[in-house]
């Protein structure tokens, strides 16, 4: 499913996607980065926050969902706050 990103850290992510998934299903994600390969990771599940106001996916009710990093590599997790920290400091 395609989703977009809310929130992102080194641990996981908040997903903005119209789907709803189980409490602990895995999830595998490819996050693009700007000019670079795209971050695979492997992720949980912690929680979906159902029908959130002001998120919306094409014409339908959008959902965030919550997922822990389980497996990622220690370089794309690297890269991966590296582009955090230069996404902070250019805003």
């Amino acid at each position: 499913f395609d989703a977009h990103i809310r929130d992102i850290s080194g641990g996981g992510v908040a997903l903005e996607a119209a789907i709803i998934a189980p409490h602990d299903a895995t999830v595998v994600m490819s996050l693009d980065v700007p000019d670079e390969d795209p971050i695979v990771a492997i992720g949980a599940v912690l929680a979906v926050d159902q029908q959130l106001k002001g998120i919306r996916t094409g014409d339908q009710r959008g959902f965030q969902l919550r997922v822990q990093f389980k497996l990622i590599a220690e370089a794309d997790r690297d890269r991966l706050m590296r582009f955090i920290f230069t996404a902070l400091t250019h805003h």
